[in-house]
């Protein structure tokens, strides 16, 4: 056999067998998942827009529950959510949301399709509202897909009912 017959055979020997990611590390698997979230571009950010009856219909919301008004708590909500669903709206469009099951009602959380939205509120009781409600001072959070920030905003969180 000449000595390119034998470099031929080598070099066809390697073809098939391909590096599986556990074979790579850990580190590289940390490079490769970096490589893929830049991948993706930067963050998108959002601007929330109060919501309405009509993004609350959407939603089919119970009656009680709690809502995050943005600044001192005096405008209109950005975010207004029941046991089981939140509803946000962006872009004139409601982004209806789950309420993720192992969250706090110290740090409330939702889940939806593209995005992500947490709450991290005052510890302890609010300050009294009406005759069955309570306000605690927070901060809104919004991520992407990517657990990328793209919308964050302090106000007032509050609940009833």
């Amino acid at each position: 056999m000449t000595a390119a017959g034998a470099g031929l055979l080598i070099a066809l020997a390697g073809c098939g067998k391909k590096d599986k990611r556990e074979d790579i590390g850990p580190e590289a698997d940390a490079a490769v998942a970096q490589l893929e979230r830049l991948q993706r571009g930067a963050p998108v950010p959002i601007m929330l827009q109060p919501v309405g009856r009509a993004q609350a219909a959407v939603a089919r919301l119970d009656g009680a529950g709690c809502q995050f008004t943005p600044g001192a708590g005096d405008g209109a909500p950005v975010l207004l959510a029941d046991s089981r669903v939140a509803v946000l709206r962006a872009a004139n469009a409601a982004m209806i949301m789950a309420v993720d099951p192992g969250a706090t009602p110290e740090r409330p959380h939702f889940v939806g399709k593209t995005h992500t939205v947490r709450i991290d509120r005052s510890p302890g009781p609010g300050e009294p509202l009406g005759d069955e409600g309570e306000s605690w001072r927070g901060v809104l959070t919004v991520e992407d897909a990517d657990h990328r920030t793209v919308y964050r905003t302090a106000g007032r969180y509050a609940c009833s009912g």
